[in-house]
């Protein structure tokens, strides 16, 4: 069997998280051809996301896997001062970088606009470099994917591009109407879902139920696997139960079995409301497909099968 031709979007923290269970997942897959890795702000800034990327590849002793600087954080510069001037900078939700109160923003912006160019040029190749079809996991906010498809991406060489994103029938994390990665940065996932490109979206509903209990921690310590050794410290760090979000995203990409529920319809992505920006809703007849629910067992036994697998 021939073999995806995947890049990975990510806004990887330093601590394992589910980021790093996703990409773990999509390594030890004999299915996965993994071209390049994107750090992209979300989580954390991109400069702190790169880091973390190059870490976790030096662990898992891929450093072979290319990196790619998603757009520098001052892209991100009025959508931070957007949420810092609202209250609900305060709130319990989820903000990830704009929850940094002190954020040293360059002021050449002529230097900026060229690394800006430079890093969009940079996806662009990689993606267009691809003499067959690439597969897209983006498990961040999507800026820089948006930059790229504005500088002239080859979407034909685009086959899927997987997405967490969205929430539809269950509550956001970043407000009470949006999901995280949707709500860092709405316009840009306007324009991924309002594309051509055939997306796949991942919302918070299907992850609802996935996770893993902590006790699997020993399990993972016995084997002697230096990642999933990594894995246990996490399960016990979040314990008594750890959520799975990204993780399902790659699961979806893996194998299509664990899907029990999906739709296809258009999506709209609220922009310019301050009080539900982020919020998808189905609007109309469209080719968006939406994963609505996963087989939580499967999903599970996926994702212990990957984690246990020899180095």
């Amino acid at each position: 069997m021939k073999k995806r031709r995947t890049i990975v979007f990510t806004d990887m923290m330093e601590q394992w998280g589910d980021d790093s269970s996703a990409l773990l997942l999509l390594l030890r897959s004999p299915d996965v051809d993994i071209r390049g890795i994107v750090a992209e702000s979300g989580n954390e800034w991109v400069d702190d996301v790169d880091r973390h990327v190059r870490e976790f590849l030096r662990l898992a002793n891929r450093e072979d896997i290319p990196v790619l600087t998603g757009l520098p954080k001052e892209a991100h510069r009025q959508r931070y001062e957007q949420v810092n001037r609202g209250s609900t900078a305060d709130s319990g939700y989820f903000f990830g970088a704009f929850r940094n109160a002190d954020v040293d923003w360059s002021s050449d912006l002529t230097e900026l606009d060229a690394l800006a160019r430079e890093r969009v040029a940079r996806l662009v190749d990689a993606i267009n470099l691809n003499d067959d079809n690439v597969t897209l996991v983006v498990l961040s906010p999507c800026t820089t994917l948006a930059a790229a498809l504005q500088a002239g991406v080859d979407q034909r060489v685009i086959s899927k591009v997987y997405m967490m994103g969205g929430c539809f029938d269950v509550p956001g994390n970043s407000s009470s109407t949006a999901e995280f990665n949707i709500w860092f940065d709405p316009t840009a996932a306007s324009a991924i879902i309002g594309s051509s490109l055939p997306v796949t979206l991942v919302p918070l509903d299907a992850t609802r139920g996935n996770g893993i209990a902590s006790s699997y921690a020993g399990t993972f310590d016995a084997s002697g696997n230096r990642l999933a050794g990594l894995v246990a410290d996490y399960l016990r760090r979040k314990q008594p139960w750890v959520q799975m979000w990204d993780e399902v995203v790659a699961g979806v990409m893996l194998s299509q079995s664990l899907i029990l529920e999906r739709v296809a319809g258009k999506v709209n992505v609220e922009i310019g409301n301050a009080g539900t920006v982020g919020r998808t809703t189905i609007v109309g007849d469209g080719d968006i497909e939406i994963i609505k629910s996963v087989d939580d067992f499967r999903m599970r036994r996926l994702f212990t099968e990957s984690v246990l697998c020899a180095e």
